[in-house]
This record gives C-alpha cells, sequence and structure tokens, in this order.
C-alpha cells in the first residue's frame, strides 16, 4: 500500500510522487555499504596511526544523519532551487579551495585538507557535485539561446576548477571532474573535432604528469605492476609487499577448487626485491646488497 495518494497535495505527497525512489534507493544501499566497509576496515588504521578504534566508525555514523538529511532536503527542492543552490555552493568551494592552497593541511607534500572547527574538510568532494549541476544548467542555457555563452562560461570556470586542484596536487579528482565535464559537453553538443582535441589534450595531460608528479608515476607504475614497491624510510615497504603477496595467494588458492584456508602457524616467504644501495635490505632478514626476503608466520 502506498504511503501517499496522488491526490495528497502535502509537502511529502508531493515529494513521494516526484522523487525517483530507484535512485534514493541507490544512494540508501551505497550509505549502507560505506557504514559497513567503513565498520569493517578502519578499526585497523585507526589503530596504526594511534588512534582509538572506533574513532573513524563514530565521525562517520556521527556525520551520515547530516548527509541523509541534507540528501532529503535536496531532493524536495524544485529544479531552480537546486540551480541557485548549486551556484551559491559552488561559489563557496571555490572560496574553499582557495583557503585549502593558503591555509590546508599539509599531508605527503600536497594540501588537499582543511580543518574548520576540528573538522577535516576536502574541498573537492563538494566542488564535484556542484560543479556538474552548474555546468549541466550553463550547457542547458546556451542550447535554449545560442546568444547565451554558456560553453564559454563553462569552460572558464572548469579552467578554474582544475587550475585549483591540480594546484593541491590532485590530479585523481582533477581526471573525474575532467571526464564528468567532458561528458556533459559531448552529450550538449559538442562538435567531434573538439572531442578528438580534448581527448588528445586530457592524455597529453596524464602523460605529462607521469614525467613531471613522482607520487603519479609511483601509482601508474604500481597499478601496471603491483610487485614494484614504493620503498619509503618505515615501514610502508614491508606492509606494501605483504598486501600484495596476500592479494596474489587469495587469487592462486581460490577458485572452484580451492584448497582452504592457511593453516595457523604455516610460514609464507614474501619476497621483495630491493634496489642496491636504498639501505633498506638491511631491514629484512636474509638481506644481501641486492635482494631480501621476509618469512612471517600467519597467525
Amino acid at each position: 500500500m502506498m504511503p501517499f495518494t496522488r491526490a495528497d497535495t502535502s509537502i511529502l505527497g508531493q515529494w513521494w510522487w516526484t522523487v525517483d525512489r530507484w535512485s534514493l534507493a541507490a544512494i540508501a544501499a551505497l550509505m549502507a555499504f560505506g557504514a559497513l566497509l567503513a565498520a569493517a576496515s578502519s578499526p585497523a588504521v585507526a589503530e596504526r596511526i594511534g588512534l582509538d578504534e572506533f574513532y573513524f566508525i563514530k565521525r562517520h555514523f556521527m556525520l551520515l544523519p547530516v548527509a541523509i538529511a541534507m540528501i532529503l532536503a535536496v531532493s524536495a527542492m524544485t529544479p531552480t532551487q537546486v540551480r541557485r543552490m548549486a551556484v551559491i555552493a559552488f561559489l563557496g568551494c571555490i572560496v574553499l579551495l582557495t583557503a585549502t592552497l593558503l591555509f590546508g593541511i599539509e599531508i605527503k607534500g600536497a594540501r588537499r585538507w582543511l580543518s574548520i572547527a576540528g573538522f577535516s574538510l576536502q574541498a573537492t568532494e563538494f566542488v564535484k557535485p556542484m560543479f556538474a549541476v552548474v555546468a549541466a544548467w550553463l550547457f542547458s542555457e546556451a542550447a535554449h539561446d545560442p546568444r547565451f555563452p554558456g560553453r564559454l562560461i563553462c569552460t572558464a570556470l572548469f579552467a578554474t576548477v582544475i587550475a585549483l586542484v591540480i594546484a593541491q596536487p590532485d590530479l585523481g579528482q582533477a581526471v573525474v571532474i575532467t571526464g564528468v565535464w567532458m561528458a556533459q559537453f559531448f552529450l550538449a553538443g559538442l562538435p567531434m573535432w573538439l572531442v578528438a582535441g580534448l581527448v588528445v589534450l586530457g592524455v597529453s595531460g596524464l602523460v605529462g604528469s607521469y614525467f613531471t608528479l613522482s607520487h603519479v608515476a609511483s601509482r601508474i607504475d604500481r597499478f601496471i605492476d603491483p610487485k614494484q614497491i614504493l620503498f619509503l624510510a618505515d615501514d610502508s615497504m614491508i606492509a606494501a609487499a605483504s598486501f600484495f603477496q596476500s592479494i596474489q595467494m587469495a587469487f592462486q588458492l581460490g577458485g572452484m577448487t580451492e584448497c582452504g584456508a592457511i593453516d595457523p602457524g604455516q610460514t609464507v616467504a614474501v619476497g621483495i626485491s630491493v634496489p642496491v644501495g636504498t639501505g633498506h635490505a638491511q631491514q629484512l632478514e636474509g638481506s644481501d646488497t641486492t635482494g631480501a626476503r621476509q618469512v612471517r608466520t600467519l597467525a
């Protein structure tokens, strides 16, 4: 039985018959899955960095009701109200992105987080949906009125956002924003020669990032060949090697005819190649100047 009839003219009744319920259900499922992943994986991370075991879980579930309230509030808005809200929020995000570069927390050479009243805020996560709505509105207005320079304005805003994100630097978020904007531009009637030009420009940007940003090159190398380890002056190398070894073993031992779980106490050899002269070989057992092998017991 439906909670509201079509004759119901109340705010809740109108909301129920106008909201995309399938999208709402998908968002609810995604939030539930995210909460499950946070509860399952965050305690180990919290302990590793010296925080309370349930630190991230508490913060996640503390902010979850706020997110649900914001989603329901936005879903009840009219298209005009959504556009106005997106424009105002987008301008606020530009201010936050600028403030992040000036006053943000620097972590491993990047400024991506802004501390406000005890909360860490990543402005790029907010600018993505806001810019998508603003860009869609500008493209739509340009299609309805050819005299309106919607595409030019949208391109200028895109360049501003990308410049602020790259300056952090955050190549991953820049790629996501670029992909969404290019898809919107294509759907708005972008000529094919411009599509080809943007694709070439995007690929050139990725190639240039690989040769100019060391962390980007490291991540791409490890994605192509997971056996490559980023050598750091701490235990990160050992942890990364164990992680990739676990993935390899999971695929090798799994399947329809799997051999079962590894018995407690069974030793597993994790081979780690160490470049000559790095000084890390001496940190592991059985080390020499060309390589090292760590043998650990699975408990």
